[in-house]
């Protein structure tokens, strides 16, 4: 039978097979605490599990969880929470997109770090890493630490972490007019410039494109054309219906003369919202070319 010797009120050490073992009841995450003190003399095993008991009470009384989740499974976890909203208020795309996220939160925290070694400052050097392996647009790198913090908030909510969120570095002034500047549009010249791109995508003797290639890549520039005159998001783009376009004659303020524009419905189950919404677009010559 193995030996038992009680070193603290709810600490014991056991020997087995000759190593000791340090055992503690933790009331407060209701569970054992079970590890090797690796040592065979019951003088060192004593001393070591005194201050091992010392160390997990510390910790304890300091708001940090003994037993923490992986960041793995911390990442799963916030994955199959987001998966049960799925058709009520997330889309399979946004899903995707943020697994992809915190894929590479993975990547640069480690998959089995644990939660309780983590701190508001653990993620100081993201943006630098991320940009070391490719560089990213900064909008990518914001909606990146968004999701990042908001599975941590969810954390935070569960009571698996004690603190909300990272803080994560300043970008620069254009994290403060990302919104602003996400929404903006082509430019004038930037527009020209694109359609007169797009077109030469598509010239057979520039290219030398066989038939079935050139009309893959007249169908890939009707799309760029016409997302880039109505600003659709790609998903709600790609589940767009017929029964959703109509085309009318009209003209404008600023021209001379009448002009083809598409009257689009994006209908709230293909968009990212949630939300109908009804817009006007020029550009409607390119619905009839598709």
């Amino acid at each position: 039978m193995a030996e038992k010797i009680k070193v603290l009120e709810g600490v014991t050490i056991t020997e087995r097979n000759g190593i000791w073992q340090f055992q503690m009841w933790l009331a407060s995450e209701n569970k054992m605490v079970r590890e090797s003190l690796k040592t065979t003399n019951v003088r060192v095993a004593t001393q070591l599990a005194q201050k091992r008991w010392a160390e997990i009470t510390t910790n304890v009384d300091n708001g940090k969880p003994h037993f923490s989740m992986k960041a793995s499974q911390a990442v799963e976890a916030y994955i199959e929470h987001k998966t049960k909203a799925l058709g009520r208020g997330i889309k399979k795309g946004r899903l995707g997109t943020i697994r992809t996220h915190l894929n590479h939160w993975l990547a640069f925290i480690g998959e089995e770090t644990k939660l309780n070694a983590l701190h508001l400052d653990s993620c100081a050097n993201y943006y630098r890493s991320r940009n070391e392996i490719i560089e990213k647009a900064q909008t990518t790198l914001v909606n990146e630490k968004a999701t990042i913090n908001a599975m941590w908030e969810f954390l935070y909510k569960r009571g698996e972490v004690r603190f909300v969120g990272f803080d994560f570095p300043q970008l620069n002034k254009y994290e403060l007019d990302a919104e602003k500047i996400r929404r903006q549009t082509l430019t004038n010249d930037e527009y020209n410039r694109l359609v007169r791109t797009m077109r030469a995508y598509v010239r057979p003797k520039d290219h030398h494109l066989e038939e079935r290639e050139r009309y893959i890549r007249q169908m890939m520039r009707y799309y760029v054309l016409i997302d880039s005159n109505c600003g659709l998001r790609t998903g709600e783009l790609q589940q767009l219906r017929w029964s959703e376009v109509s085309l009318t004659m009209e003209q404008p303020d600023y021209a001379d003369k009448k002009s083809l524009y598409a009257n689009i419905v994006v209908l709230a189950h293909t968009s990212k919202t949630n939300k109908t919404r009804r817009l006007k677009c020029r550009g409607g010559y390119f619905f009839q070319q598709w």
